[in-house]
């Protein structure tokens, strides 16, 4: 059996990042969420609307969260940016780190498409099925693992991040970032089988260009 490139075994892992940065800051998205979820009802749209902005702001840019939060869902909120920061970083890395392995090893570009994209789809099929089989359980263990803290424990009924912020909306926010990660690797794919055309051009020139000299 041939060598699987390196590339392969991280776009998986760059492709579900760059999903999770659509989504996760994605203003639109959270307003959908709100109409689905009822979120207008609880809150004057115009207030559910800033507010987003307002998270969106200090996830991205560290602008200080309204007086909407409080102490303990800004606490929280401290740890969550965090994380995002910190994924951001690894995304960006992981992207350098991909293309330098791609361009190094142009040869097998066909292969590290192909097989990266294969191994998304498998991952995706991987954690979508325990997603849906147990997404509470899934997500409590995410919170014990992530935080050091209990500040992630919020009660809808006096956290307004929380009553915001619904467990339904995290399930629709993982279903998409797997939709969309789907999406990209089905472009690898396709980008994977035109390389194969195109390097096999560039070989066949190369190889007629040997023989004319």
């Amino acid at each position: 059996m041939k060598k699987i490139p390196l590339a392969a075994f991280l776009i998986p892992f760059l492709l579900l990042l760059l999903s999770f940065r659509l989504v996760v800051f994605d203003e639109d998205f959270y307003k959908s969420e709100f109409e689905k979820h009822n979120i207008y009802n609880h809150f004057d749209k115009e207030v559910a609307d800033s507010v987003i902005e307002n998270l969106i702001g200090y996830m991205r840019y560290d602008i200080p969260l309204s007086d909407f939060f409080n102490e303990k869902e800004k606490r929280h909120m401290v740890d969550v940016r965090n994380i995002i920061q910190r994924l951001l970083v690894l995304l960006y890395t992981l992207a350098l780190v991909v293309v330098a392995l791609l361009v190094y090893d142009w040869k097998n570009l066909f292969k590290s498409l192909v097989y990266g994209s294969i191994f998304t789809l498998a991952l995706l099929l991987l954690f979508f099925i325990c997603s849906y089989i147990g997404f509470d359980t899934v997500f409590y263990k995410f919170h014990e693992v992530s935080f050091s803290n209990d500040f992630w424990m919020l009660n809808p009924e006096v956290d307004n991040l929380k009553a915001l912020l619904p467990d339904g909306f995290f399930y629709d926010a993982l279903m998409r970032i797997f939709f969309i990660t789907f999406i990209f690797s089905a472009m690898v794919l396709l980008l994977g089988f035109s390389s194969k055309k195109v390097l096999n051009i560039l070989k066949s020139h190369l190889e007629h260009k040997k023989k004319d000299g």
